[in-house]
């Protein structure tokens, strides 16, 4: 009797965990992310994503993991979306990130300590249309040869419904 209960029990802890792993990878059809050597993000390093996603709307997002030395409020970023299969450009823009308040210094974004988190969606909405291949770049705009203090950076692609706000 007793083995039977602790049977049920390390059945239903691993089916709540399974269900916990299922519901926190829900929603995400493409995520890939670049450490950085060293902790610096070099001008010419260049963050190249390769997806190959079912037509359907996505939204594009981007996570930056920093440290508190990171020397600058802010992050510009030139992005850039291409279809594999010729080349053309689906989308391109040039966007500033906030990591600090520019007033007090204080980090923005999660996290504790000297390392945070922050998460800006670049796309908010896009219908990609066919089976193809597509080239997500992401290059800092700094100018400045090296950041210090950057982490990593990820892309992140979730499928949305155009049709709720």
């Amino acid at each position: 009797m007793q083995h039977t209960r602790v049977i049920q029990c390390w059945a239903i802890i691993g089916l709540c965990i399974g269900l916990g792993l299922l519901v926190g990878c829900k929603g995400i059809a493409y995520e890939k992310t670049y450490h950085f050597a060293e902790e610096h993000w070099h001008i010419d390093s260049i963050l190249r994503y390769r997806v190959s996603l079912s037509p359907a709307h996505y939204a594009v997002g981007l996570g930056v993991r920093y440290r508190s030395q990171y020397p600058y409020y802010n992050l510009y970023l030139a992005c850039s979306l291409r279809r594999a299969s010729d080349q053309a450009l689906v989308w391109q823009e040039r966007r500033e990130l906030i990591l600090f308040d520019p007033k007090n210094g204080q980090p923005l974004g999660s996290g504790s300590g000297d390392l945070f988190y922050q998460r800006v969606e670049l796309i908010s909405s896009h219908h990609f249309a066919d089976n193809d291949t597509y080239l997500l770049s992401v290059r800092q705009y700094m100018r400045t040869q090296s950041l210090e203090g950057m982490v990593s950076v990820g892309a992140d692609i979730r499928p949305i419904n155009p049709n709720q706000p």
